[in-house]
């Protein structure tokens, strides 16, 4: 996916403390946690398949997607708060209802 102005792992963390309705969100390695609470597992397995991203803000090269982008007249997506917010809960499924408003 091309996006034009990518959030940092910083946004997306403030982002997910909205979402939640927490604050102070820490990314920590889940086999440090002593007794995890089970919104702590669920993130902690939705996180895993990505940890090795999450240590730093990565960039990935889409100078091609680009060029084609431009050639069909298509602009690159935005990813604006609310979309991110709609991702997080697309994650989480039905399983957990949202806890707060945006």
């Amino acid at each position: 996916m091309v996006i034009r102005n990518p959030p940092t792992h910083e946004e997306l963390r403030r982002l997910a403390c909205r979402y939640f309705g927490v604050s102070g969100i820490e990314l920590v390695d889940a086999g440090t946690l002593v007794d995890p609470s089970p919104l702590e597992r669920e993130v902690a397995s939705l996180l895993a398949p990505y940890r090795d991203y999450l240590d730093h803000d990565v960039v990935f090269d889409d100078v091609h997607l680009r060029r084609v982008l431009t050639v069909a007249g298509e602009p690159a997506p935005s990813l604006d708060d609310g979309v991110i917010q709609c991702l997080i809960a697309h994650a989480l499924g039905p399983r957990r209802a949202r806890r707060t408003a945006s």
